[in-house]
């Protein structure tokens, strides 16, 4: 697909929903509805979570990859058992993956029940070192608070482990939203309300 055609898919996806997803998001949809293996290079594995569901506790750990032949960034949220083999190392940083059977929910790639995740090649010391330089150039984190005051976006971001409160306004606060632009007649605070609980425990660039 050349730059022309992406280009024209991402403005057909954005006007779809109303104008309200940033490029990155389109994208993401684009990639979910087409399906299909790929290869990925495993940037950073974020510290993993646990958590209580109707009386079963669960672990979640996430992923940031870089899509071998187009460069995209997505991360990669696994479960249970699949985030075990994050956090204990059967997946590392640096090793190159298949990932298959993916799907986009909330900005995110899940894996469904026939979907996999199997190390292709494990990184040496080169390569762990190559994906620490790529993670670092740019900041993600974990979404674990979410408030709006006035124009002002109150964040708290888990970023390497460590929490951090963020104060983002205009378009940096539209962006950790997903949304490209501010809706005439919605406040910061409406946005938050409605979106807080599909946002919380997600990642955020910033």
């Amino acid at each position: 697909m050349n730059e022309g055609e992406l280009g024209r898919k991402v403005r057909e996806v954005q006007e779809r929903y109303g104008h309200l997803l940033t490029t990155e998001a389109a994208l993401s949809v684009i990639r979910a509805e087409e399906g299909g293996p790929f290869e990925a290079r495993v940037l950073r594995i974020f510290r993993p979570h646990e958590f209580e569901r109707g009386g079963r506790k669960g672990r979640v750990c996430r992923a940031e990859l870089e899509r071998i032949g187009s460069g995209e960034r997505p991360v990669l949220v696994l479960w249970d058992e699949d985030a075990e083999r994050l956090a204990n190392g059967g997946i590392s940083a640096g090793d190159l993956v298949l990932v298959s059977g993916a799907y986009e929910k909330e900005g995110e790639l899940h894996i469904g029940r026939r979907g996999s995740v199997k190390v292709l090649e494990k990184a040496g010391p080169a390569e762990r070192e190559e994906a620490g330089r790529e993670a670092g150039s740019e900041r993600l984190g974990v979404l674990r608070g979410l408030s709006a005051s006035g124009e002002t976006l109150e964040a708290l971001v888990e970023l390497d482990g460590r929490q951090e409160r963020l104060r983002l306004e205009g378009a940096q606060a539209l962006s950790l939203l997903g949304i490209r632009q501010a809706h005439e007649g919605i406040s910061l605070e409406a946005l938050v309300e409605l979106k807080r609980s599909r946002l919380l425990g997600r990642t955020v660039r910033l």
